[in-house]
This record gives C-alpha cells, structure tokens and sequence, in this order.
C-alpha cells in the first residue's frame, strides 16, 4: 500500500471509532431527555423522597379543607392536563 492509501485507511478507521462515540453519546443523552416523560421517571423523582410526599399531601389536604371549591377546580384542570398529557407524550417519545 502506498503512504497515501495508508495514512487514509488510518483516517477512515479514526472517524469510524469518532462516530461509534458520538453515537453512544446521542443514545444516553436522548436516553436522558426521554425518561422524565415516562411513568418511570416521575416514580423515580417522587419514589425515594417520602418527606416531598408528605409536603405535598399536607398542603393539598390543606388546600381542601380551607377552599374546597377551588379544590375541586383545581382537581378538574389537573385531570384535564393530565388526560392531554397522557394522549401527547406518546408522540414526543417517537425516536
């Protein structure tokens, strides 16, 4: 092979090896972006912090006993988000 020929096989087997890293690289980082969509994501951001759970459930009990009307307001946007949410996140979540 002539110098020419070997330093560009050299080349070609560095941007092969540059491009393999990029995308591991793309695949956690979409990875990333991806999990806090899922169930699993929000379980995992409320699973292990009992004390945030307790926070919260207190002050929506709180909220309840003081103004239950706006409670109830508040219940009925909160499921008509959700229902949205549920119905689009399966489409940010195409690759």
């Amino acid at each position: 092979m002539s110098t020419e020929r070997k330093a560009l096989a050299a080349r070609r087997a560095d941007l092969i090896e540059r491009c393999a890293a990029q995308r591991e690289y793309l695949c956690a980082e979409a990875t990333a972006l991806r999990s806090p969509f899922s169930l699993n994501g929000v379980g995992g951001l409320l699973g292990g912090n009992g004390k945030l759970k307790l926070a919260l459930a207190g002050i929506a009990l709180g909220l309840a006993v003081i103004r239950p009307k706006r409670m109830l307001a508040l219940a009925g946007t909160g499921l008509s988000l959700w229902q949205t949410v549920r119905k689009v996140l399966p489409l940010l979540a195409r690759p």
